[in-house]
């Protein structure tokens, strides 16, 4: 796991007004499978083509008792038409919790600098079609028991060297609650 600060990210955290949060980057590779009817939430955090949607689960409900989480995420191509994505850097997630002050702490995604990619970073996605992962997000003990989890995809490039025009973004999911391990002596809300 590389971890890279970044400038900071506005989110809505759960007490309804909005929180300044550090960020941080986690890489993953993915492949490509077609995945008819699957339903979306997303809400983006730069406007996407109005065809892209990220959709985040976990992998089995319940109280995480480790530290970290199973989730899956799809990058979906709800349109007619095929857009081109470019994966790196790809896949990152967020995390946000209330602490007992009445103040959110929390960390999110950040992205290394832009670097010169070879074709095989882009990918076309067709109508209907999705990138879709499984992996291990980490977590830790909160004072309130309880965790937000976003996930946030960046296609960083454009590939119009390779004659490409695909999408250049972010598009983030649906904040999700995780219930996680209460600490109220946990140094988690400490700045």
């Amino acid at each position: 796991m590389q971890r890279t600060p970044a400038a900071p990210l506005m989110r809505k955290p759960l007490g309804g007004k909005p929180a300044r949060t550090p960020v941080v980057l986690l890489s993953l590779s993915v492949g490509c499978l077609s995945q008819a009817g699957m339903h979306s939430r997303a809400t983006p955090a730069v406007a996407p083509p109005p065809a892209l949607t990220l959709h985040l689960a976990l992998a089995a409900p319940g109280i995480v008792t480790s530290n970290s989480v199973a989730v899956e995420w799809q990058l979906r191509n709800l349109g007619q038409q095929p857009v081109y994505i470019c994966e790196w850097p790809g896949i990152a997630f967020s995390r946000a919790w209330d602490c007992p002050n009445g103040s959110e702490a929390g960390d999110g995604p950040g992205y290394p600098d832009s670097r010169t990619l070879a074709r095989s970073y882009f990918r076309q996605l067709g109508p209907g079609e999705s990138l879709i992962a499984h992996t291990r997000v980490d977590l830790w003990p909160t004072p309130t028991g309880k965790l937000l989890l976003r996930a946030e995809f960046r296609s960083d490039q454009d590939g119009r060297e390779y004659g490409l025009s695909a999408w250049k973004g972010t598009i983030s999911s649906a904040w999700i609650l995780v219930d996680v391990p209460r600490d109220e002596t946990s140094n988690s809300c400490e700045k």
